[in-house]
């Protein structure tokens, strides 16, 4: 019990993170429309795509083996993160707090800078 509910806890880590994304996104080009489908984008793992074409070309440009974009990113932890199989804990844990961090001070810097109507 006690592992699924770290697991849900790391999820909602992830959440948070990907909402401090598209919150910044709102507030910074101030289109709710462009938010909102990026939001779909986030949320049907369609970057999953785009990851892995990146991933193949920093293998291919850099002759590494075995790296992976999405396993740091928000959305692409999202469904490898697992406290019982130790998978992508600290990763998660690293990603979230810097997505959040890093995200909510940019959003509350653009937030302040404007006129409120």
């Amino acid at each position: 019990i006690m592992n699924g509910v770290l697991t849900l806890l790391l999820k909602w880590l992830l959440s948070m993170a990907i909402c401090s994304i598209l919150l910044l996104l709102t507030t910074g080009v101030r289109n709710k429309t462009l938010a909102a489908i990026v939001g779909v984008i986030f949320g049907t793992g369609t970057l999953g795509l785009v990851y892995m074409g990146l991933s193949s070309a920093v293998t291919n440009i850099f002759k590494t083996e075995g790296f992976n974009l999405a396993m740091y990113m928000p959305d692409g932890l999202m469904g490898v993160v697992n406290v019982s199989a130790n998978t992508g804990v600290l990763n998660t844990v690293i990603v979230s707090a810097v997505c959040i961090a890093l995200f909510f001070a940019l959003t509350i810097r653009i937030f302040n800078t404007r006129d409120i109507k």
